[in-house]
C-alpha cells in the first residue's frame, strides 16, 4: 500500500524532473487578491489559436522511450497565442521551449466552448421559432 510522506516539500525556483510525477492534485495560486488588471480572455484570439494549432502525435528523441504521444508544438502555440499570452510557453534551457497544457486547455478551451454554448442557444431560439406553427388567421363570415 503506498504511503505518503507526511511532509511538504517547499521549493522556489525552478524544479526540472526526468520522468513521470504523480501526484492527487495541483493547485496553482489563483486568488483575486495577487491579480491585478483582471480583463476578460478575448474569444477571437482563441477562436485564432483553434483554429491555427493542431494537436500532434510525435515520438520524442530526448527520452529513452519510442512510446507515440500526443501534444502540441510550443512553437506553434506562440506563433499563433496573441502578445498577451506570454505564460503560455517558456524556455526551459537555451534551445527548449516549454508549453504550459493547463494554460492552454483549461482557459483557452473554456472560453471557446462559452462562446460555442451562446451560438448553439442562440441557434436553437431561432429554430423553436421557425418550427412554432402559425397561427391562421380566422375568416370572416359573410351574410
Amino acid at each position: 500500500m503506498f504511503n505518503p510522506a507526511a511532509s511538504a516539500l517547499n521549493h522556489s525556483g525552478t524544479l526540472n524532473m526526468t520522468g513521470n510525477m504523480t501526484a492527487q492534485s495541483f493547485i496553482t495560486a489563483s486568488d483575486e487578491s495577487i491579480k491585478e488588471d483582471v480583463q476578460s480572455v478575448d474569444t477571437d484570439a482563441c477562436m485564432t489559436m483553434l483554429k491555427n494549432i493542431e494537436a500532434k502525435t510525435y515520438t520524442r528523441n530526448d527520452i529513452e522511450t519510442a512510446d507515440t504521444r500526443v501534444g502540441y508544438i510550443a512553437q506553434h502555440v506562440q506563433q499563433f497565442a496573441p502578445p498577451e499570452f506570454t505564460n503560455l510557453t517558456a524556455k526551459i534551457s537555451e534551445d527548449i521551449l516549454g508549453l504550459d497544457y493547463s494554460r492552454v486547455g483549461s482557459p483557452i478551451l473554456w472560453t471557446i466552448c462559452r462562446k460555442q454554448q451562446e451560438q448553439i442557444e442562440n441557434l436553437t431560439a431561432r429554430l423553436t421559432a421557425l418550427e412554432k406553427p402559425k397561427t391562421t388567421k380566422s375568416k370572416k363570415s359573410s351574410d
